[in-house]
């Protein structure tokens, strides 16, 4: 079960909530996907600064979001959280 919140921002991005793990990277994943699909964007924003807990699964979701965009022809911005920051740059 997943402990994640996706909610889709019109016109803007993909927001996420909650513990981000691999049992969400699918959920967010699709958001993503189908968000690029169905919007004219300059700029995608991933606000992940709600996001409490992650592991890798939050460095796949940006990997997923920057393919996307280079499909798309967009731009990408990353909001993280501090577990997000520390899960993609380890100390």
């Amino acid at each position: 079960m997943s402990l994640v919140t996706v909610s889709v921002n019109p016109g803007a991005g993909v927001s996420v909530a909650g513990r981000l793990d691999a049992a969400g990277i699918v959920e967010v994943n699709q958001v993503v996907t189908d968000f690029l699909g169905g919007a004219e964007l300059d700029l995608l924003t991933l606000d992940l600064s709600a996001v409490s807990m992650c592991d890798l699964s939050a460095v796949e979701v940006v990997r997923h979001a920057q393919a996307g965009c280079a499909k798309a022809g967009c731009a990408l911005r990353v909001v993280p959280s501090d577990a997000v920051r520390f899960a993609m740059h380890p100390r």
